[in-house]
């Protein structure tokens, strides 16, 4: 995507890393609203008012339609970052506008973009119309007096949760070799024991000063639903168009859908409400006992499902264990950054 007139690429890329490397400081926000003001004419001033009302907020603003139709040639990235799309463009302006407001650059052009995640409550587990719809050995189970009724939770602090499974290029970015079967840049990085999560997160947490981990279950399924209680973030049924696994076994009242045998790149699916992607299918996400990420168990606990089973088990609440040496073309995980200096309320 071509540059504005009035900006070159070595100015607006410094002004907008500048921006982003520090969000809860309004300076580096400030000097780039105030140069895209001066220089930038009608669409110079639109930005300029977009990034006053945005960089810093966890919500982010949305552009009227006609305000996106005259910024031009800026307006399918302003579209796309705005609307939470994922843009091929490998610009570097261009990329830097996407980015999700919490952002680290693992390597040169590598960003693993972070996305904010609410204190609350929800219900975690199985509804009862889930479990109607299980095979007989959950209901065996609520017949020994097991129950399964969903569990109210409290999710007491915010975290940042990574927008995306975690990705060959990030996995590259950290390490010398990519175990992966299903290779490509954005598509998840797969094979990966439960050791190399915890080398991956130790890593970026030197090299960023910050505490990343993978999430502990209750975690990852309450950034999963983003407030929803329908057993998919998307709603009641599923069937490979929806979200990445063996479409010829749907769930709910829906008849199949695709089977695409393999990881999809990331993204490739429609976001929950909290601009988070692939939760449901193409690799199942590795789990952690505790934040401090301690082993102290030989099985970890594996959310989401993955591309080769069916939509059944890639429900929000359902889950799987494996031993820490186990691995899989299946088997993949994203991080979570713990915030340890919460914006004051």
């Amino acid at each position: 995507m071509p540059l504005p007139s009035f900006c070159t690429e070595e100015t607006a890329l410094k002004l907008l890393k500048k921006a982003r490397a520090n969000r809860h400081d309004a300076v580096p926000r400030q000097i780039l609203a105030d140069w895209l003001e001066q220089y930038g004419g009608n669409d110079g001033r639109i930005l300029s008012q977009v990034l006053r009302s945005s960089f810093g907020a966890n919500t982010i603003q949305r552009l009227a339609p006609a305000d996106t139709q005259r910024l031009s040639p800026f307006v399918g990235a302003i579209h796309g970052w705005f609307h939470g799309c994922q843009d091929s463009n490998r610009d570097p302006v261009v990329r830097a506008w996407l980015l999700a407001p919490d952002s680290f650059e693992l390597a040169r052009g590598v960003w693993l973009e972070m996305m904010p995640v609410p204190a609350g409550t929800f219900l975690r587990g199985y509804s009862r119309a889930e479990v109607e719809n299980e095979p007989d050995r959950l209901k065996r189970r609520l017949e020994n007096g097991i129950s399964l009724d969903p569990d109210l939770e409290l999710i007491a602090k915010p975290f940042l949760m990574a927008k995306y499974p975690t990705t060959q290029e990030q996995w590259l970015a950290v390490n010398k070799t990519d175990p992966s079967k299903f290779i490509g840049a954005t598509r998840p990085v797969e094979s990966i024991r439960w050791r190399g999560t915890r080398q991956f997160s130790r890593r970026i947490s030197r090299k960023f000063k910050q505490t990343f981990s993978v999430p502990m279950p209750v975690e990852w399924e309450y950034a999963c639903r983003a407030g929803t209680t329908t057993p998919f973030h998307f709603g009641d049924t599923c069937n490979g168009t929806q979200a990445n696994c063996n479409g010829k076994k749907p769930y709910g009242s829906t008849s199949p859908g695709p089977y695409v045998v393999g990881t999809t790149p990331v993204g490739s699916y429609p976001p929950n409400d909290w601009g988070i992607y692939d939760m449901h299918g193409n690799v199942m996400e590795w789990c952690a006992d505790d934040p401090a990420m301690e082993i102290d168990s030989t099985y970890y606990v594996r959310k989401g499902g993955c591309w080769r089973m069916p939509a059944i088990q890639c429900r929000a609440a359902s889950s799987n264990t494996r031993a820490f040496y186990g691995s899989g073309y299946n088997c993949g995980f994203r991080v979570l950054m713990r915030i340890t200096n919460p914006d004051p309320e």
